[in-house]
């Protein structure tokens, strides 16, 4: 075992550490996947995927495109987006069709931080000022996503820039949180449950640069980050296991269809949830405001009126906690709430299980009335 602990460091090159899959959704979980029956939720479907993947067109990984997406197919994943260092070298190996989608991007390296550039046909090089790079990938039609905002290193510096949304985790770096050396031994001496309980944290940093920016009057897409690259060490200890990270967490969309445009609207739009399916398939998540003139989703804006109110509902019983700018404003444990909406602002919802996380929403905003 030691022997396994000493390769193993050797092999960790900075990317995320895995171990023997958690449980999840897996081969066969149904498609279009299991939606509420609310109203709110008409014609869209709850469809889960895995972003910020690295394949051997970067210089730090080795898996090959193909490989990537059986493991995803394998952990029932809908959609992977795999974003190699500042290349579009795996372009030409896009599935824009089926399950799961297999989509291609870049990871950019700027002077502001790194930068995921998504739904782009052609190349943005990184040898520009990064205000010219966002524009270049908004002139595509991309999107432009900060892929590590708290990275202790090269953390994301330019929020005056219109950046269209960042991840809110990173399987990276929480697996990394404690040190090499200690993940090393949770690892080996803990079972794979309680392991993956261990990872499974509240990003509270990233949380709370999110809500700084939403409070400026920024429309940020919350998403998750795996950051895998590759599989290396020693059995039991395996590193950069891509499918136990797809099995531990997932990017949820609500979308209309599964195909590239309606992912890259639901992004866009911020229809958009972290899901830690490892914990329970979070299935069907619904987060919505009431209005006069029918129903707010996530990513949606409406303006305050007396009699707005937020319905939440989610598949089993656990903690459900509504902020308000930032803040917690109620909680309570159970399957079905709702809360008057008394002042503008932005909601969002956090569900935890065991005091660990499990769902992450992204906002909806409520508008000041206007004169």
């Amino acid at each position: 075992m030691k022997a396994a602990l000493v390769v193993s460091g050797m092999c960790l090159t900075g990317c995320a550490a895995l171990i023997p899959t958690p449980t999840g959704p897996g081969r066969g979980a149904a498609w279009p996947a299991p939606v509420s029956a609310h109203p709110a939720l008409q014609g869209l479907h709850d469809v889960r995927g895995a972003m910020e993947l690295h394949s051997r067109h970067s210089h730090d990984g080795t898996m090959p495109i193909a490989t990537i997406a059986r493991l995803a197919g394998a952990a029932g994943l809908d959609f992977v987006v795999i974003t190699d260092h500042n290349t579009l070298a795996g372009h030409a190996e896009e599935r824009r069709e089926g399950r799961p989608l297999v989509l291609v991007g870049s990871e950019l390296s700027t002077t502001g931080g790194h930068l995921l550039a998504l739904f782009m046909d052609r190349p943005v090089t990184n040898d520009q000022p990064v205000e010219q790079i966002v524009e270049a990938i908004h002139a595509q039609g991309g999107l432009a996503i900060v892929s590590d905002p708290t990275s202790r290193k090269t953390p994301w510096t330019r929020w005056d820039l219109p950046v269209d949304g960042l991840a809110i985790f990173d399987l990276n770096d929480a697996l990394l949180t404690d040190g090499i050396p200690w993940l090393l031994l949770k690892a080996a001496l803990l079972p794979n449950a309680t392991f993956w309980h261990t990872v499974r944290r509240r990003p509270a940093v990233a949380l709370a640069v999110w809500d700084a920016q939403l409070q400026r009057g920024r429309h940020l897409t919350g998403t998750a980050g795996h950051d895998t690259h590759a599989h290396a060490g020693v059995a039991p200890v395996l590193i950069d296991s891509f499918q136990s990270g797809f099995r531990l967490m997932a990017t949820h969309v609500l979308v209309p269809a599964l195909t590239p445009a309606a992912l890259a609207d639901g992004l866009r739009r911020g229809r958009v949830y972290v899901g830690f399916d490892g914990a329970g398939d979070p299935r069907p998540f619904l987060f919505t405001i009431h209005h006069q003139a029918g129903w707010a989703v996530m990513g949606d804006r409406v303006p305050w009126a007396p009699g707005l109110s937020a319905v939440i509902q989610i598949p089993r019983r656990a903690t459900i906690r509504l902020y308000h700018d930032g803040r917690p404003l109620r909680s309570t444990v159970g399957t079905t709430v709702e809360w008057p909406i008394e002042r503008p602002g932005v909601y969002r919802i956090e569900v935890s299980l065991n005091n660990r996380p499990w769902m992450l929403s992204n906002p909806i905003y409520v508008d000041a009335h206007e004169e």
